[in-house]
């Protein structure tokens, strides 16, 4: 009997740019990517919401990525948004997040993800679930689930 090596076939992150940080997501997640819009904004929530849009008849609410990782930092006036649809208790929830730039979609070999090691950050490192190499520079990429807790939105 012949023995067979199967590749893993590589993943695909969307990966961006916040407070000149490099930072990716899944592509499964992430729905599409919008010109900054005009961004409503929403009495008593949180200071990292920035507001709400109309999002194809659905409100959308936003989040500034900057405030919620950085605290002292808001997004620059020209911003992206990345809309990612999370499960909650087994419903589709959609949210969009402020970036500074889209860098594109990159394929990455599993085996070249690695863990974030621990160490001092400017931000939880539990909204991170790997990191990757890419030209020089490296990659966290963010756990969604733990970066998009529904309970921040209804607390």
């Amino acid at each position: 009997m012949e023995n067979k090596t199967f590749a893993v076939p590589p993943k695909s992150f969307l990966f961006f740019e916040i407070n000149k940080e490099l930072f990716a997501i899944d592509t499964n997640s992430a729905l599409e990517s919008l010109s900054f819009t005009k961004i409503t904004k929403v009495p008593r929530t949180s200071k990292f919401i920035k507001g709400i849009v109309n999002y194809r008849g659905d409100i959308l609410p936003i989040v500034d990525l900057h405030q919620k990782l950085f605290t002292s930092i808001t997004a620059p006036e020209h911003s992206n948004v990345i809309v990612i649809q999370i499960d909650v208790d087994n419903k589709h929830q959609k949210i969009g997040f402020l970036v500074d730039k889209v860098k594109g979609v990159i394929d990455v070999s599993p085996s070249k993800i690695q863990p974030v090691p621990d160490m001092q950050c400017a931000f939880d490192l539990a909204y991170t679930q790997g990191m990757f190499e890419h030209n020089s520079s490296y990659i966290l990429i963010f756990n969604i689930e733990q970066l998009f807790s529904i309970q921040e939105f209804i607390n």
